[in-house]
């Protein structure tokens, strides 16, 4: 009983002292959902969800954290996604442990958030986060199979940029696609992250056109404004009506809050 207790404690203490930075806003809102903010000691500089992340040390942003930043905190372990192997490298030579997660599928979500809830004590709230995830999935998977062309593109403001950034298949939104029973207007073989002219995007003619604008809120640009810019293509998701703004900061967000976006994502769908 004695061995028990001091294992208990001894596991208990280790959790408790654990000080964590996180090199992105998704990896930090994975901690969040987890229950572990209190061993958050430094994130990067848009993680802003929750609020209480605003008020975290930020040790530079996505593309450019600080080594100098990050060693200055004293960190038990440092989580990272894969673009930012050379920074792993770093720390590691200077004895820092460091967890490197992958999050470009929902099944890598999901396993990130097992792994993550293994490595920091929080098993059963990650299982609990992975069976919501499938159970948005199964929901997907329950819509009435169709042909109807989808396309998923980003887009933040008045007007249509030059070079339209869409939902190839190298991330989980076109596995989302897939999952609903529908078509991708766009295909191709390559990883790639897929940009189109506009004379590219209208020549897909899609039937539903969903456009992600995670940033507009808070660059003041209203769901009605982007509707209407992209509501004047010559296509026939415009003539039937079926363009969709979804203008919520989940929606390009692959942490917990995937959820959201599969359950937006299945009703516009669903009600089209």
């Amino acid at each position: 009983m004695k061995k028990i207790f001091l294992f208990l404690f001894f596991w208990i203490f280790c959790f408790s002292n654990e000080r964590i930075v996180l090199l992105s806003p998704a990896l930090n809102e994975i901690v969040f959902a987890l229950g572990k903010c209190e061993n958050i000691v430094g994130n990067t500089a848009h993680s802003d969800y929750p609020e209480k992340s605003k008020k975290i040390y930020k040790i530079g942003g996505y593309f450019s954290p600080s080594l100098e930043k990050i060693v200055s905190l004293n960190p038990t372990l440092v989580i990272m996604q894969e673009n930012e192997l050379k920074t792993k490298k770093e720390l590691e030579k200077l004895g820092i442990n460091t967890l490197m997660i992958e999050i470009t599928s929902i099944k890598s979500i999901q396993k990130a958030i097992l792994d993550m809830g293994n490595r920091l004590g929080a098993k059963e709230k990650a299982s609990e986060i992975s069976k919501k995830i499938d159970k948005a999935i199964l929901s997907l998977k329950a819509l009435p199979r169709t042909d109807k062309k989808i396309l998923i593109v980003f887009g933040m403001e008045k007007e249509i940029p030059k070079d339209i950034y869409i939902a190839g298949n190298n991330l989980y939104f076109s596995e989302m696609i897939e999952l609903a029973g529908v078509k991708n207007a766009f295909f191709s073989t390559s990883a790639k992250q897929p940009v189109l002219s506009l004379e590219g995007l209208i020549s897909l003619n899609p039937e539903i056109l969903i456009v992600l604008s995670p940033f507009s809120k808070k660059m003041q640009i209203s769901k009605d404004e982007i509707k209407k810019t992209w509501a004047s293509l010559p296509i026939n998701a415009a003539k039937k009506g079926s363009i969709y703004v979804i203008d919520e900061d989940y929606s390009s967000m692959p942490s917990d809050r995937i959820v959201l976006f599969l359950d937006h994502f299945r009703k516009i769908i669903e009600n089209d």
